[in-house]
């Protein structure tokens, strides 16, 4: 007897779908026919594509959430944690490109809710990064500075290098490694300009 389609299936469907296509040319019909299932039984779950948008988008960023955070955590140098951090947000701007490059559109055009969960995220980013430049301050490695603004600085410029992928139209491996490398060169000349001239490890 075949299993009954469960939630997160349809969740991994969707997503499947928003990476490789984008949200705008997938359709509810193109995700029932991929877990052979009855576009009625769909609407059960989610009575429409903006539904079933956010709870992906949401999905999506808390799995997100948590790599940035393990990213951070990692190496016992601020640069270090720095470099690991470009890199989850590229391995995950790469595999989601479709998705990300219509994700403010998508959200905006959900007003509030979309508007509210884009702020979140991006107020968790600056936290994780803060906490991890204010444990660099305390060990002597950076020099006393605002450990949140700067976090926040950083952020913007890296996603303002990133946005240099949106002039694309489907941007190449070459095009993800060039934003990568630049994003690992203006975070060294950020840290090596914040780290206490005293410090050794």
């Amino acid at each position: 007897m075949k299993e009954p389609i469960r939630h997160e299936q349809i969740l991994e469907a969707a997503l499947r779908r928003f990476a490789h296509y984008g949200v705008t040319k997938t359709t509810m019909t193109e995700i029932a026919d991929d877990l052979s299932l009855s576009k009625q039984a769909l609407h059960y779950y989610f009575p429409d594509k903006s539904s079933l948008t956010r709870a992906v988008i949401s999905g999506l960023t808390g799995r997100y959430l948590e790599s940035v955070a393990g990213g951070i955590g990692t190496g016992t140098t601020v640069i270090e944690a720095l470099e690991s951090l470009i890199s989850v947000r590229a391995g995950f701007f790469r595999s989601y490109y479709q998705l990300f490059a219509q994700l403010e559109t998508v959200l905006n055009e959900q007003t509030r809710e979309g508007q509210e969960l884009l702020q979140e995220v991006h107020r968790r980013e600056i936290a994780l990064l803060g906490d991890r430049l204010r444990q660099g301050m305390a060990k002597g490695e950076l020099r006393p500075l605002d450990a949140d603004g700067t976090a926040e600085l950083l952020l913007e410029a890296l996603s303002a290098l990133a946005r240099q992928l949106h002039l694309k139209c489907l941007p190449g491996l070459a095009e993800f490694e060039k934003v990568t490398e630049r994003q690992i060169a203006l975070a060294h000349l950020l840290y090596y300009g914040l780290r206490n001239d005293t410090w050794t490890h």
